[in-house]
């Protein structure tokens, strides 16, 4: 872990990349009987909450806020919220929209469901963690990339209630070549920048709102040698915020990571800066934290 004293002057660096993000083939027997029961019970617990929510119009109001939200952003990046995406008629004309998914019915909901996130022990939390970050919801600064806008809802599935307000929850993540800020260590880029100590792009924290959201602007993801792109997320249930706009916490209430779809990282991985990468890549099938 990384800590970075309320006073950004004074930091603390207690880092190793041989243990920043373990994968399976350095996990004990034990330590992998562990983290399938832990998923198996997370899965189960989620599942136990869907009649829940569904009685309680938690997934159409889910839908409309998620809809309201992809409709701003698409007004101020001068996008249209009425026309569909595809604006060419041809390629539309010319596309088969037939699903081969089956057990659909006429009133299948297409928010409904046990969710697309795996959640993972908080052995996986790593090193690159920087305690002490800003309260913000923009934090790309200036890193190049294609722009992204993660959007969270955090359900406490104990309760099968949408979380309280004022959750602080904290992201970090990698920019478009591999490289985390606030961190010197061998394997995070190139080891011998000593100013990448003081850097502090793609990672802060936000307060969930009334209903459990949480929002960040930033940058897809990039990659670095053994873990597929990826997202940190850490949610704190108590902590202090200071004049300065920085937030500590001394406890967390739950440690995950959240992944992508493996066409839409091939994608992006064919753009610029994305392909300029000289770290190998590693697919979410290969990834040994993911699998």
């Amino acid at each position: 872990m990384v800590q970075r004293s309320v006073i950004p002057s004074v930091l603390l660096l207690a880092a190793s990349a041989t243990v920043a993000h373990p994968s399976t083939a350095t996990m004990s027997p034990a330590e992998l009987q562990c983290r399938a029961k832990f998923q198996m019970f997370a899965s189960r617990s989620l599942s136990s909450c869907q009649d829940s929510l569904h009685r309680r119009g938690h997934y159409e109001c889910s839908a409309a806020c998620h809809k309201a939200l992809a409709d701003e952003l698409r007004r101020q990046r001068g996008l249209s919220t009425r026309a569909p995406y595809k604006r060419s008629l041809d390629s539309v004309l010319g596309t088969s929209h037939l699903s081969s998914q089956t057990g659909l019915e006429a009133d299948s909901d297409p928010f409904d469901g046990a969710g697309s996130c795996t959640l993972v022990p908080k052995a996986t939390q790593g090193p690159y963690w920087v305690d002490g970050e800003y309260i913000r919801k923009d934090i790309h600064e200036d890193q190049a990339g294609l722009y992204a806008y993660v959007d969270l809802e955090l359900i406490n599935y104990a309760t099968c209630e949408t979380v309280a307000a004022d959750i602080f929850v904290d992201i970090w993540h990698c920019n478009a070549t591999g490289v985390y800020s606030g961190v010197v260590a061998s394997g995070n880029g190139d080891s011998g920048i000593g100013e990448n100590l003081n850097a502090t792009f793609l990672c802060g924290i936000q307060p969930t709102t009334k209903g459990g959201y949480v929002q960040f602007k930033t940058i897809f993801p990039g990659h670095y040698a053994g873990r597929t792109p990826h997202i940190h997320v850490l949610a704190h249930g108590d902590g202090t915020a200071f004049d300065n706009g920085m937030f500590k916490t001394s406890s967390d209430h739950y440690v995950g990571q959240v992944y992508f779809d493996q066409d839409l990282i091939t994608a992006v991985e064919e753009t610029s800066p994305y392909n300029t990468s000289t770290q190998s890549f590693t697919t979410n099938a290969q990834d040994g934290i993911l699998g």
